[in-house]
C-alpha cells in the first residue's frame, strides 16, 4: 500500500491542473486542462494497493471533471452558435451598408450633377464628340449640311480653345496636298456650306449672330453662342476628381468619377479616326478614362463593392487588354468574393494576353498575388 507521502506528488500536481482550469483564458486551454487532469487522477489511482477511501475520492474528482467537461461543451457549442448567428447578421448588415453606401454615392454624383448645371446657364448647344459624334440645340438633333469638309471643319474647330483657327492652319490641315489658291476656294465652299447648315439648324437661337465669323484671316465657329462640349464637362469631372482626391474626400471623388464615366460614351470623334489632330486628343481622353476607372474600381474594391469593381475591370480591359493593374483587381475581388477559381483563371488570361501579343511574362506583382491565392492568403 501506498503511504501518504507517495500521494504528495501527485495531489500537487491535481492542485496545479485546477490552477490551470481558473486561470485558462480561452476555451481550448481549458479543454485541455479537463482532459489532463482527468489522465492524471486516472495514473495517481490505477493501483491495486489504493485504500478505498483514496478510490472514492478518484471518482468523486472524475465526476466533478466529467461534469466540468460536459459543462464546457455546452457553452462551447452554445458559443459556436452565437458566433455563427453573429457572422450571418454581419454578412446581412455589410450588404446593406454597401446597398447604402452605393446609393449615397449614386445621389452625390447626381447632385454634384445638378450643381454643376444650375452654377452655369443651360446652353442652348451640345456638342457631343466621345462616341456618336452629335450636334443637338435644345435637345433636337440638327444637320451640319451636306459638305463631308465642312462637317470635319466644324469638329475639328468645336475641339478647339476659343473655337477659332487660322485659315492658314485649316487649309494645311485639310487640304495639304492642293494649291493654295484651289485649297482656299475648297474651305470657302466648305465653310459657306456649314454656315447656311447650322442657320438652318439653329433657327431663332442663333438670332442675327453669325455662324461662324471670319475675322484677322481667322475662322471662328459660333462665336458668342454658349454650347456644351462632352468632352469639356468629362475632362472637368476627372479634374475635380482628383482635386478632391487630394483634399482627402473620397467620397465625392468618387461621385465626380462618375459623372465623368457617365460622359465617356466612346472613343473622342471615332469617325476622324485616321486623323492625326485627332489622335492625340484620342488618346488624353482615352487615358483618363483609364485612369478614372481604375480609381473607381480601388475605391469599391475597399467598399466590397465587387460587382462595381468587377465592372469597372472589364471597362478597362476592353479598352487595353495589356492593363496588368486591372487583371490583378480581377483576381483580388474574385479572391475575396470566394471565387478563388476565378481569381487563377484572371492570371491565366493576364499571362496568355501578354505572352502571345507582346512576348512578355507578367509582372513578379501579379505573379506575388498569384501564388499567394493559390496559398489561400488572404489578399
Amino acid at each position: 500500500m501506498k503511504n501518504a507521502a507517495s500521494l504528495t506528488t501527485p495531489a500537487t500536481e491535481i492542485s496545479r491542473q485546477e490552477t490551470v482550469l481558473l486561470d485558462a483564458v480561452d476555451m481550448e486551454a481549458i479543454e485541455d486542462a479537463l482532459c489532463s487532469a482527468k489522465a492524471l487522477l486516472d495514473r495517481v489511482f490505477d493501483d491495486d494497493d489504493v485504500l478505498p477511501t483514496d478510490r472514492a475520492l478518484h471518482w468523486q474528482l472524475v465526476r466533478q471533471l466529467t461534469s466540468l467537461q460536459l459543462e464546457y461543451q455546452r457553452i462551447r457549442a452554445w458559443l459556436d452558435e452565437m458566433q455563427a448567428q453573429l457572422s450571418a447578421r454581419e454578412a446581412v448588415l455589410r450588404r446593406r451598408l454597401c446597398e447604402a453606401l452605393a446609393l449615397v454615392d449614386q445621389v452625390s454624383a447626381a447632385a454634384w450633377v445638378s450643381n454643376q448645371r444650375d452654377a452655369r446657364a443651360d446652353p442652348a448647344l451640345s456638342v457631343s464628340v466621345l462616341g456618336r459624334f452629335t450636334v443637338r440645340c435644345h435637345g433636337q438633333e440638327i444637320s451640319l449640311g451636306s459638305s463631308k469638309a465642312g462637317r470635319a471643319v466644324f469638329r475639328y474647330l468645336v475641339t478647339l480653345p476659343g473655337r477659332s483657327a487660322p485659315t492658314e492652319v485649316l487649309l494645311e490641315m485639310f487640304w495639304p496636298d492642293r494649291e493654295p489658291q484651289e485649297a482656299r476656294h475648297k474651305l470657302h465652299i466648305a465653310v459657306s456650306t456649314l454656315r447656311q447648315a447650322l442657320a438652318e439648324g439653329l433657327g431663332s437661337t442663333l438670332g442675327e449672330r453669325d455662324a461662324i465669323a471670319f475675322v484677322d484671316d481667322r475662322y471662328i465657329l459660333l462665336p458668342e453662342l454658349p454650347l456644351e462640349l462632352d468632352a469639356d464637362a468629362f475632362a472637368d469631372r476627372v479634374a475635380m476628381g482628383q482635386r478632391l482626391e487630394r483634399e482627402g474626400r473620397e467620397g465625392e471623388a468618387m461621385a465626380a468619377y462618375e459623372a465623368a464615366r457617365a460622359f465617356y460614351r466612346g472613343d473622342f470623334l471615332a469617325q476622324d479616326l485616321y486623323a492625326d489632330w485627332a489622335a492625340v486628343q484620342r488618346a488624353r481622353y482615352e487615358e483618363m478614362c483609364l485612369t478614372l476607372l481604375g480609381r473607381l474600381a480601388g475605391h469599391y474594391l475597399g467598399k466590397t463593392r465587387y460587382a462595381e469593381c468587377v465592372t469597372c475591370c472589364r471597362e478597362i480591359l476592353a479598352r487595353d487588354s495589356f492593363r496588368e493593374d486591372a487583371y490583378r483587381q480581377l483576381m483580388r475581388c474574385y479572391a475575396r468574393m470566394g471565387r478563388r477559381n476565378q481569381a487563377l483563371r484572371e492570371f491565366q488570361a493576364c499571362q496568355e494576353v501578354l505572352r502571345w501579343e507582346l512576348g512578355v511574362a507578367p509582372m513578379h506583382e501579379t505573379v506575388e498575388l498569384y501564388n499567394r491565392i493559390v496559398r489561400q492568403e488572404p489578399v
